[in-house]
């Protein structure tokens, strides 16, 4: 075959090719040098001459990903996924558009694919560890973080994220050899001391926090995330001062990308805690809007507005009626209980109380039900999605396959490692789970249900100040997490009304009052004795990986109650959408 161009001679086939591969080593060339603009132009003339050309077209999207094109690498990805299908790479760079693009759910099922086509792939297991890590599935984090260590064993960041995962399950000395065994391959590494630094403040312990973040900043002057790392600190501490004075310190023209919006949503925190409020509401508005304008997270509305609408119209009793229930394959066969509600309730609070009690283990954000959701086609036609594929249940083989849906749900909270022996009860309190309690109810349909209420002006300014991941991005804006908010309380109010739950809620204002009356009434209601040690839940060793972190290794204490008002005049505008719900759980303005 034989091309030709208007003015230009005919060229054999050979030379086309030959030429096309020349421009595609040029683009190598550039592309090692980090010259992303030439790299991309040898690849487009390469494309010309040979548009199918799977080498250039892998490394076009490459270039398009490293310079933030993840829509047109994704476009040249899925043409390569079609024809490519047994190529390692093309899934794991399918994997990093989108985690480029804040999706790490997203992102899972690509790395999957690569570690199942070789599982000596390093960068594929290592991605995919930290693809769970992000959505807070640990468990599936430390397996593959182990697989990745056993490939490469000198690989410092495999040890810096097994120190950060292990001291998020609360194995501190597992987490802290994984960091000393860091220290020891690179000392100067200052992401060491960071991260390190990150899991001593998580774990309470401050003193030794203080010393790795100040030790990280001795390495380099210009370390800003390690001086935000060391504000964090000196606020645990109580240090506001000086806490202050280390956010100053930042350089924020050379602070880019999340440690930039984690960089306002800390000094928020830190001048709330002032009583600067003005000041604060600023950072938290800085924060939310980086958020939005430059990371690109924004709330998926009208996703949610038809999810929320198909939830409504589907779980009518008459139809539910018609569905099997699940049951435990035995007696012995794990059981869970749910605390759900909305972000920043007051569910860590009450799993800390339950997950006291010695016949409990925590299971905290497990979002198994969001996996499951993401993978339903695989037990249903493509042709419904959720929740109308459910209808599939109603057919002769329901039962089997409803039962197949809770002992996948168990399967993965075992691959979390959870239970000890003895013990066959665990939580679940990932958030927004309330959502889909109809789903829940058809898994288990036995299993506890503890709603956490709080005043909808708290819930919905909290979630505006932190980064809260949940719920396709509802919360970088005031509006957004108010409207969210409204649509899981009315799925919630139809539930209640369609399906026979096992259900109790209970107000956060009512535990923070009187907590052992509360504390008792949840025990009770999940069936269990009385256990004193649910009392002092700020003693449970146990590390919740919420942003409530450090408030739940305090006793009980009442200043977020109406914590709002001191925001009341920015809240002014989304009182409207709340009032409903204000007067449906018995607060006021």
């Amino acid at each position: 075959m034989a091309s030709i161009t208007s003015g230009s001679p005919q060229k054999s086939e050979h030379e086309i090719v030959q030429q096309s591969q020349a421009l595609l080593e040029k683009a190598k060339q550039a592309a090692h040098v980090s010259n992303y603009s030439d790299a991309i132009g040898y690849c487009a003339q390469a494309l010309v001459l040979t548009p199918n050309h799977v080498d250039t077209l892998y490394l076009m999207a490459v270039l398009k990903r490293n310079t933030g094109y993840f829509d047109e690498a994704e476009k040249l990805l899925e043409k390569l996924r079609v024809n490519e299908s047994e190529r390692v790479n093309v899934f794991f760079e399918s994997g990093m558009v989108r985690l480029g693009l804040n999706r790490p759910n997203d992102a899972i099922p690509f790395f999957h694919r690569a570690v199942q086509l070789n599982p000596q792939h390093f960068d594929s297991q290592f991605q995919l560890a930290f693809s769970y890590l992000m959505v807070g599935q640990l468990g599936a984090a430390l397996t593959h973080l182990t697989h990745a260590r056993n490939i490469n064993v000198k690989n410092i960041r495999v040890y810096q994220e097994l120190g950060n995962v292990l001291s998020k399950l609360g194995r501190n000395e597992e987490s802290n050899r994984n960091f000393q065994t860091a220290y020891s391959l690179n000392p100067k590494n200052v992401t060491t001391l960071l991260l390190w630094a990150e899991a001593e403040e998580f774990g309470n312990n401050i003193e030794h926090a203080s010393f790795l973040i100040n030790s990280a900043i001795s390495l380099g002057s210009d370390n800003n995330a390690a001086k935000i790392v060391r504000g964090v600190i000196e606020r645990r501490k109580g240090d506001y001062d000086s806490a202050l004075a280390s956010f100053h310190e930042v350089d924020l023209q050379k602070v880019a990308g999340p440690a930039r919006s984690y960089y306002f949503s800390q000094l928020g925190m830190l001048l709330d805690r002032m009583g600067r409020y003005e000041e604060a509401m600023q950072a938290f508005d800085s924060f939310n809007k980086y958020q939005r304008e430059e990371l690109g997270l924004v709330y998926a509305e009208e996703k949610n507005k038809k999810l929320f609408q198909d939830l409504t119209e589907y779980f009518k009793r008459d139809r539910v009626d018609k569905l099997p229930r699940a049951q435990a394959a035995n007696a012995d066969e794990e059981q869970p209980i749910f605390i759900v509600g909305f972000p920043r309730s007051g569910t860590t609070m009450a799993e800390q109380i339950i997950t006291s009690h010695k016949n409990i283990a925590a299971g905290d954000e497990l979002h198994i039900i969001m996996f499951q959701l993401m993978d339903i086609h695989r037990l249903f036609p493509r042709d419904h999605a959720y929740p109308q594929c459910l209808d599939y249940l109603a057919n002769e083989s329901g039962l089997r396959d409803v039962m197949k849906m809770r002992q996948d749900f168990l399967s993965r909270e075992r691959m979390a490692g959870l239970l000890e022996p003895g013990v066959n009860r665990f939580t679940d309190k990932t958030p927004l789970n309330e959502v889909h309690m109809g789903m829940i109810h058809l898994m288990f349909p036995e299993a506890p249900i503890i709603h956490l209420i709080r005043h909808p002006l708290d819930v919905v300014m909290s979630s505006y100040f932190n980064d809260v991941r949940h719920g396709d991005l509802f919360s970088t804006s005031l509006e957004t997490t108010a409207r969210h908010y409204g649509r899981a309380m009315d799925i919630v109010e139809q539930y209640k009304r369609e399906l026979d739950l096992n259900y109790m809620s209970v107000r956060y204002e009512d535990i923070v009052e009187d907590i052992e009356t509360n504390a008792r009434k949840i025990i009770d209601f999940i069936n269990e004795p009385w256990d004193p040690a649910c009392l002092e839940f700020y003693k449970n060793k146990r590390r919740a990986r919420t942003a409530s972190y450090a408030q739940v290794t305090e006793k009980v204490y009442t200043r977020s109650v109406h914590r709002y008002k001191n925001y009341q005049k920015w809240l002014e505008p989304i009182i409207p959408v709340l009032e409903p719900y204000i007067e449906r759980y018995g607060y006021t303005v």
